[in-house]
């Protein structure tokens, strides 16, 4: 299946990265949304996939949880800038 198949699938995107399922979880979901936001605003340069992988894989300076799973509501701010550290982008 091309990526653009499965785009229209609703398995990707509009920028080429996996479509999350619904959450039942409103407020997590709109706290990743924020996170998720950040990061492409902040590092626009810097494709799709690796934006990605960087946001689901374990960073060190999180105590080796992925921002995903250490992003709450009042931490956006300090994940989103651990996120930029590793991307290096400032």
């Amino acid at each position: 299946m091309s990526r653009c198949e499965r785009r229209a699938a609703g398995w990707l995107t509009a920028n080429g990265l996996p479509a999350a399922a619904p959450s039942p979880f409103p407020v997590l979901r709109s706290t990743l949304q924020r996170l998720t936001q950040a990061v492409l605003k902040g590092a626009a340069e810097v494709d799709a996939w690796t934006l990605y992988r960087t946001l689901s894989e374990p960073l060190e300076g999180l105590g080796g949880q992925s921002p995903v799973d250490a992003v709450t509501a009042d931490s956006v701010d300090a994940v989103t800038k651990a996120v930029f550290n590793v991307l290096g982008v400032h």
